[in-house]
């Protein structure tokens, strides 16, 4: 799905050369709806002739044919989105032994238990001792921020490491300008509606600029 319209459709028609070889099963990871906008553009001279419902169906047919055992990924809940990003954050203010330490411990916790987050009880025990004050701040912000995450990204892994990105770098930036009134959860939602809602978030935006005066 990472290739041109074209492309995506050139390599579904070769997997459907193969498709009846014995013992030869093809495995395809990709977003449905960049592999429909493919074909609903090869196809597009057809919807000329047929009705937008007719062409939804072409599309529709055609993977069919193709994708035998359809499966959607699940999106990761709120635990295990703290899961994720406590993961994330060991690795970035950890040395290499300890985060593999956690990232270990985890997979062994979830083993046990897939409904219980590897958060900051769980960090402290695997270390033996209390994480490092940026990694301890980092936790408690990653269990408070999930839910929100979660409701807002949908459990998007991809969205969620972007996401953070932005945090950080947003943060950093408060600093620099010596804003220390900065709220986590205020900052947080409000990236979640600018990222969910610009158009909503830019009203908002300019709202809250003429009542604080600015031009």
């Amino acid at each position: 799905d990472r290739c041109s319209p074209e492309r995506v459709v050139e390599n579904l028609e070769a997997i459907k050369l193969f498709l009846s070889v014995p013992a030869t099963a093809f495995v395809i990871g990709a977003d449905p709806r960049i592999v429909e906008h493919a074909i609903r553009l090869r196809y597009a001279d057809r919807s000329a002739d047929a009705g937008s419902g007719e062409h939804d169906r072409l599309v529709k047919d055609y993977l069919e044919k193709v994708i035998q055992v359809p499966y959607r990924l699940p999106r990761l809940s709120s635990s295990e989105i703290e899961t994720y990003m406590s993961l994330l954050f060991c690795g970035l203010y950890l040395g290499d032994a300890d985060a593999e330490s956690c990232i270990s411990r985890s997979q062994k916790e979830r083993e046990a238990n897939r409904y219980s987050a590897f958060g900051y009880a769980k960090v402290k025990e695997t270390l033996g001792k209390e994480p490092n004050a940026p990694l301890s701040e980092s936790l408690t912000f990653s269990s408070a921020a999930a839910p929100l995450i979660a409701d807002g990204l949908e459990g998007n892994p991809r969205q969620i490491k972007r996401f953070l990105n932005a945090f950080i770098l947003r943060k950093k930036l408060a600093t620099v300008a010596k804003l220390d009134h900065i709220k986590d959860d205020v900052l947080v939602k409000l990236m979640i509606l600018e990222y969910t809602n610009d158009e909503l978030f830019r009203e908002l935006f300019t709202l809250q600029s003429r009542q604080a005066g600015f031009p």
